[in-house]
């Protein structure tokens, strides 16, 4: 937990990632249920996800990603087949430490 995250207001998504990667600690976990459905709402997630785990490499800051996908298309997902998880299916519980 995070003290005063939820106590901002947040106008687009790339700035609670911003605002989480700067004030989480190592070993902190960003986990995100439902995230095709998320992606269904918010088509820049897994661009901005990407852009942040880059960003932070070596950071120890862990991402995990819930929910039901579809292979290579979650929740209608049209993104680039290079996307973030084009073509893979993921066991339940695994945890990703990067979305490549």
């Amino acid at each position: 937990m995070i003290p005063g995250f939820d106590d901002v207001h947040y106008p687009e998504w790339d700035t609670l990632l911003s605002h989480w990667y700067e004030r989480a600690h190592p070993g902190a976990v960003l986990a995100l249920d439902e995230f095709p459905t998320l992606v269904s709402a918010a088509k820049e997630i897994p661009s901005l996800l990407q852009k942040h785990l880059d960003q932070n490499k070596g950071s120890r800051i862990h991402v995990v990603l819930t929910g039901s996908i579809q292979i290579g298309s979650p929740a209608g997902y049209k993104g680039p087949a290079r996307s973030y998880q084009y073509g893979k299916a993921f066991s339940p519980g695994q945890v990703l430490e990067g979305l490549r």
